[in-house]
């Protein structure tokens, strides 16, 4: 076992035999040092952008990064409305969800998920949008 790992042991017997006494002693010190934890958090999301992803779609979305990649194949690495892929330097695809049951519908462009948040998830208005686009000429097919 090597240093880290015996240190590691030793910590998490600790926790365990401590039960929210980190928690707490990392609260107050957070609430002393409200700068300096900001300043680690943002560092930390910066240098480890994979985990904090993933944890704010955990988070958010109750689905874990492997629910969210194995989505992403199923829709072909692309939007499940448009079929775009993002390219490099584009957003990922968001994660699209019912805002009252908070149920995961499947992984939107940017586009897409904000085209449907502007129609308030709404598909009557979505194809009322439509028929108007269709109605007056401005849409080639």
């Amino acid at each position: 076992m090597t240093p880290q790992q015996k240190r590691a042991e030793y910590m998490r017997k600790w926790r365990q035999a401590h039960p929210g006494y980190s928690t707490r002693y990392t609260q107050a010190w957070a609430e002393k040092n409200r700068e300096k934890d900001r300043a680690y958090k943002k560092k930390w999301a910066s240098a480890n952008h994979d985990k904090e992803r993933a944890k704010q779609i955990r988070y958010k979305y109750g689905i874990s990064m492997d629910d969210y990649l194995r989505m992403e194949l199923e829709q072909d690495h692309g939007c499940a409305i448009c079929g775009r892929v993002p390219r490099e330097g584009d957003k990922p695809l968001a994660v699209d969800h019912c805002h009252a049951t908070n149920i995961v519908r499947g992984l939107l462009c940017e586009e897409c998920n904000m085209g449907l948040g502007c129609f308030q998830d709404d598909p009557a208005r979505l194809r009322e949008a439509a028929d108007y686009l269709e109605g007056k000429g401005t849409y080639e097919e």
